[in-house]
């Protein structure tokens, strides 16, 4: 039969090999968690390549942000011209994101006008 010592040992070396297991557990799912969220974030690349894809997302999303999730900062402090002037060189689906906020918040018709005309002059991106 084990001594105490001896079992105490055992018990001290099964607790290291229990932690070593463990954190070689972590490491392989924190490597695989980042895989995954690569190759989702391209897969969403690729999606919204597809013609009315970042249109929906966009719109979709404008609709439930919060300001400070909008790509124009401190959105809600800023007057109509204001935002109008940071229009330009958003995405489409940022524009999108825009137009839905708007309508869903002030509808403000020099902004959402502007969004319109910079969809009819700006090419399709997807950005």
């Amino acid at each position: 039969m084990p001594s105490t010592f001896e079992r105490a040992q055992w018990m001290d070396s099964a607790g290291q090999a229990y932690d070593d297991l463990a954190d070689r557990g972590q490491n392989i799912m924190g490597g695989a968690t980042q895989e995954v969220q690569h190759r989702a974030g391209q897969a969403g690349e690729q999606v919204r390549r597809i013609p009315g894809v970042a249109q929906a997302e966009g719109a979709v999303t404008g609709r439930i942000v919060d300001a400070d999730q909008l790509p124009i900062a401190d959105y809600d402090d800023l007057p109509a011209g204001e935002v109008v002037h940071r229009l330009q060189g958003l995405s489409r689906r940022q524009l999108h994101m825009v137009a839905g906020y708007e309508k869903r918040n002030r509808e403000r018709t020099t902004v959402l006008r502007r969004i319109d005309e910079l969809f009819t002059k700006a090419p399709a991106t997807t950005t």
